[in-house]
């Protein structure tokens, strides 16, 4: 049987990492499939950080869920003529515990880059890529 190169369970997801992209979360976000808002979790953290921490290593090691993967996409009507399908902009549906988990390693991955100096550097070429626009 060929092995893997999936870690094997880690702990690259901290609990005080956990917590923090926790309390950044910003209230009053749509619900996933399931029902679960990020108001569950804000509010549940105090119990929840262990298990999300927990779960969140064990599906980088393992796996993400099938369930994580999945989105809806639901068209917005923006106005105008309905029938006109360019009136319409996409709003996609994802499970709220992938949205943590891409926040959590969002986050670690701009730490990363700030001890090496890298993301700094990264903010200036957008800044004069918008600014040097030519037209």
């Amino acid at each position: 049987m060929a092995s893997t190169l999936r870690p094997t369970m880690g702990t690259f997801f901290t609990t005080s990492r956990v917590t923090k992209v926790i309390k950044q979360s910003q209230h009053r976000k749509s619900m996933d499939h399931i029902g679960l808002s990020v108001e569950h979790i804000i509010y549940a953290r105090g119990y929840l950080t262990p298990f999300l921490t927990l779960l969140f290593n064990r599906a980088l090691g393992d796996g993400f869920p099938l369930l994580w993967t999945m989105n809806t996409i639901a068209p917005i009507h923006k106005g105008g003529n309905p029938m006109d399908l360019n009136t319409y902009r996409t709003f996609m549906i994802g499970h709220m515990l992938d949205k943590l988990d891409g926040a959590i390693m969002e986050a670690e991955l701009n730490d990363y880059m700030e001890t090496l100096s890298l993301r700094a550097l990264e903010e200036a070429v957008i800044f004069f890529q918008n600014k040097m626009s030519f037209h």
